[in-house]
């Protein structure tokens, strides 16, 4: 059967073959090879319910056709430096300044010398991850502004 799931994080929604009774943990792994989502990122809800991955599809009593709605935990995003790259856990509702402050702690530049790029879009401090659209394993460009 078809179900599908709508990402809360970029309001897209994709579809599922499954059976009614594949587990959640199912559903999680087939979300993650066709969107790149980890498991452990997801959280998967229907009707209000937050879903447990040992449980199935029946168990919740999900039919043909039924909408999960998939809540992006938390992302791993790389954070491409002039010469070196890192790895940063974010989540979703995270701004771009709280972004830039976790930088800061980390490398020691700071907050106020990040000049931030996804593509060509520059971002800016008040606006978060999920405005962005910016997904699991995203590269953002950071080229510091006048720090040595």
């Amino acid at each position: 059967m078809k179900i599908f799931v709508r990402n809360t994080f970029n309001d897209k929604t994709l579809s599922v073959d499954v059976g009614s009774f594949e587990t959640i943990g199912n559903v999680k792994a087939q979300i993650h090879e066709k969107v790149g989502i980890p498991p452990n990122h997801q959280m998967l809800m229907f009707s209000g319910v937050r879903l447990n991955d040992g449980f199935t599809l029946d168990d919740y009593n999900i039919k043909r056709e039924s909408v999960l709605y998939l809540v992006v935990t938390s992302l791993t995003i790389f954070i491409q430096f002039p010469n070196k790259i890192m790895s940063l856990d974010v989540d979703s509702s995270d701004t771009i300044s709280k972004v830039k402050a976790k930088i800061e702690y980390l490398v020691g530049i700071p907050a106020s010398h990040h000049n931030m790029f996804f593509g060509t879009k520059q971002l800016y401090d008040d606006f978060t991850i999920a405005d962005y659209s910016i997904q699991n394993e995203s590269t953002i460009h950071l080229l510091p502004n006048g720090y040595p």
